[in-house]
């Protein structure tokens, strides 16, 4: 389980990945490329279902692409069990 280590606010080494917070990531550059970033907690489960259904559209479009003329075997959305 990820925990940020705080630093004191008298300790002048600079930041390592360690003193990330989760929203301190979320505001980094990897959350706003156009690649679609997710930050998941596998042992909390938060944001599965979100990258459940990123996955599922990304595969979804992959196959309309590559098999224009199947009678389309991914429905638009997925139904998930929580």
């Amino acid at each position: 389980n990820y925990t940020a280590v705080e630093k004191d606010a008298d300790d002048l080494t600079p930041i390592t990945k360690e003193n990330y917070t989760i929203e301190d990531l979320k505001r980094t550059w990897m959350a706003k490329i156009e690649a679609g970033t997710i930050f998941i907690s596998a042992t909390q489960k938060e944001n599965i279902t979100e990258l459940k259904n990123i996955l599922y559209q990304k595969v979804r479009e992959i196959h309309m692409k590559r098999y224009p003329y199947d009678n389309l075997l991914y429905p638009d959305t997925i139904e998930t069990e929580e």
